[in-house]
């Protein structure tokens, strides 16, 4: 057939366009260039592919905020990695295996967090988005190829572990704090004691400073005229620290509590002194021989906040919820209606409780009613109590985060709190609470510990290295800090995992109520494992009293009855002396064939063991010692009720008459004998140990 031939028409029409491969040379994800310069073929068609799904209408329309940047985070770790990593014929369907073993390898991330998934998806999309045949058929083969880990069993983050991680606080706490904070119902138990008593004394001083500085209305003007804030915040500070200094009806441990929230260290007792003396109080006194400001910007008391919690209450506040089990995502949201607070007949509450909506769960949750005696009750009503609003978010201020930076130079809140908890009216006022609850200050003791004798901060470390171009990794600052110090602060997942594992003591299997924000399923499975202490001891409890009842009773030697067997035999023997004319011959087993009643004219009584003093027994008896050291383990193992009811009371009963009952000039010559004979004796107990005679 012949080919048709084009009219006038179609070759006066122009040619189809056609679709160019458009090949990224780079990528910007949130501002950050990533070249995509790995030059290999595959590694462009990854690039291409990848491209395409970040194009797509899935990417732009079908994720949240949220899951797009844990796409992006995911793929900016890919995309570094696979810039100098080399591909060839043999591992070019391997990328992504060879990317999780990377990732866990050298990253020493859980199988779970390499990031392979989101990447694997992002192909997946870019793949069905694709246009051209070959690099289609190459992005197939390699999502067939690829193998996304298993997951493996998460590490808790919990109070003790956060601690734990500082193994060099054993030597200064001592071996008593140190392993009793493995247990979380001991730890918690002083947490939440010591931080609701803190949140409750804080709340109290400040509401007294705070009627003080609505008494004082010059408070708000004074300084008004100077332009630097730094300069006016000192004039108020100064002004307000020497009216509390004047107040004697101000609570103890005011005047500390001023000093640790906004004046430098160095100036604390030149600052005392001079309010002691009625002095005039100076910005910038000389100490140690240099000019230095006395103040820095308040937390507890700044002017602006004096009407509302400070950032530190609610902090500590929030941390008394996750202590309550309360979702972590979900505290920010939580509001005062979300706690419902039961009063008696004179509107006195006598209990709390947090009714919240779980985000996660999709259902409200109930976490444990708190009654009025307990301090953590206290301290969150006080903390309600300065809300006016019921529609106004609590914990606007709460960070998931913080670094740990107790010795910083500026004004965190982990050196705030180590300040406030080196005042002693706060310590007393704790530690009478932890006495009332039966408690020990643990928790505290180990914090300060931290602050007070850890190295240098990881960030200050950081700054200091980068300064002079040198390592500033995780692994080059434990290897040149004596005393690391963790990045962050504990969180309040720490706190709410750690009071999950404190209450297991609680836990029923199949509970239809759980009031730790999760089903009794959830906690069955990621809660109660190996990882909470508490569950194992509280779980293993009665199988270690059974196993210490076989291995104390069932499974060892009694001693006790032994002992007892052999002084009950040794009170009924009676040693004879061989008359003249008499024998006494040694049988095959070693042992002395008696004379006859008619040779001795003896008859023994009823249960009672005849023993004739002669060299002959002592060598009978000496190798019956012998062989049951000898053979004591076999005999243990095989012949447990014998070893028990027969040899050890034997060996016993024989032990004493070599000692106390029999001649010394017989055992002397029975011994030489031994010690002669010992090489030729027969072995003792092979019946017993080959399945024969076993009582």
């Amino acid at each position: 057939m012949s080919e048709k031939t084009p009219n006038n028409f179609d070759i006066a029409l122009p040619e189809r366009p056609q679709s160019l491969l458009s090949s990224p040379t780079r990528l910007v994800l949130d501002d950050k260039v990533y070249p995509l310069d790995n030059p290999h073929r595959d590694a462009k068609a990854i690039y291409h592919t990848i491209h395409t799904a970040l194009l797509s209408d899935w990417w732009r329309e079908m994720l949240t905020e949220k899951s797009i940047r844990q796409y992006k985070s995911s793929l900016s770790t890919f995309l570094n990695w696979l810039r100098d990593h080399q591909l060839t014929e043999g591992n070019r369907f391997d990328v992504l295996n060879d990317y999780q073993a990377f990732r866990v390898n050298e990253g020493n991330v859980k199988p779970q967090s390499t990031g392979a998934r989101p990447i694997l998806t992002l192909l997946q999309i870019g793949c069905d988005h694709g246009e051209l045949e070959g690099q289609y058929r190459y992005i197939e083969t390699l999502i067939d190829s690829t193998k996304i880990l298993e997951t493996e069993n998460r590490i808790p983050d919990t109070l003790t572990g956060w601690f734990s991680q500082m193994d060099w606080l054993r030597t200064i706490v001592g071996d008593d704090d140190w392993l009793a904070m493995e247990s979380p119902k001991l730890l918690m138990e002083s947490f939440s004691v010591t931080i609701a008593s803190t949140l409750l004394w804080v709340q109290k001083v400040r509401s007294d400073i705070r009627a003080l500085v609505k008494k004082n209305p010059h408070l708000a003007t004074i300084g008004e005229n100077l332009q630097n804030k730094s300069d006016r915040n000192a004039h108020y500070c100064r002004e307000l620290l020497i009216l509390a200094s004047r107040d004697p009806a101000l609570p103890a441990g005011t005047l500390d509590l001023l000093l640790a929230d906004f004046a430098q260290p160095g100036a604390h007792e030149y600052l005392r002194s001079t309010l002691r003396a009625g002095k005039s109080v100076s910005l910038t006194p000389r100490i140690d021989g240099r000019y230095k400001e006395a103040f820095f910007l308040p937390t507890l008391f700044a002017l602006e906040n004096i009407d509302s919690p400070s950032e530190i209450e609610s902090q500590l506040a929030a941390w008394l919820c996750a202590w309550q089990t309360v979702q972590v995502t979900d505290i920010k949201k939580l509001k005062p209606h979300h706690f419902t607070i039961h009063t008696n007949k004179q509107g006195r509450p006598i209990s709390l409780q947090c009714n919240y909506y779980k985000g996660r769960s999709g259902r409200h949750q109930e976490p444990p009613v708190l009654d009025a005696q307990q301090i953590e009750f206290k301290a969150l009503i006080k903390f309600l109590n300065t809300w006016s609003c019921d529609n106004q978010r609590l914990f606007s201020n709460f960070q998931m985060t913080v670094k740990y930076h107790p010795n910083s130079t500026y004004t965190t809140f982990c050196r705030s709190l180590v300040r406030i908890w080196t005042i002693t009216t706060l310590s007393h006022e704790i530690q009478t609470k932890l006495n009332t609850r039966k408690a020990s200050d643990r928790f505290r003791r180990l914090f300060m510990a931290s602050a007070r004798h850890g190295g240098e901060a990881i960030n200050t470390w950081q700054t200091r290295q980068k300064k002079l171009k040198q390592p500033t990794s995780i692994n080059a600052y434990h290897a040149s800090v004596a005393r690391p110090l963790p990045q962050l602060l504990f969180g309040a997942s720490a706190i709410k995992t750690s009071a999950v594992q404190a209450r297991s003591d609680q836990y029923r299997d199949g509970d239809f109520v759980d009031v730790n924000s999760h089903s009794a399923a959830i906690e069955k499975m990621h809660y109660m494992t190996d990882q909470n202490k508490e569950w194992v001891n509280q779980n293993g409890r009665i199988t270690r009293i059974v196993l210490i009842d076989i291995e104390n009773h069932a499974y060892k030697p009694n001693l006790d009855q032994a002992v007892i067997s052999a002084r009950e035999r040794r009170l009924q023997t009676k040693v004879m002396q061989v008359a003249p004319g008499q024998s006494v011959r040694i049988n095959p087993l070693g042992e002395p064939l008696t004379p006859s009643p008619s040779d001795t004219g003896l008859v023994g009584e009823a249960d009672e063991y005849i023993v004739w003093d002669t060299p002959e027994t002592v060598v009978c008896f000496l190798h019956y010692l012998a062989e049951t050291e000898r053979q004591s383990n076999q005999l243990i193992a095989h012949a447990l009720s014998f070893f028990e009811r027969t040899v050890l009371p034997t060996a016993e009963w024989m032990s004493s008459l070599l000692n106390n009952g029999l001649s010394p000039m017989t055992v002397r010559a029975g011994r030489q004998q031994y010690d002669r004979l010992r090489g030729v004796l027969p072995a003792l107990f092979n019946n017993q140990l080959h399945g024969g005679v076993g009582t």
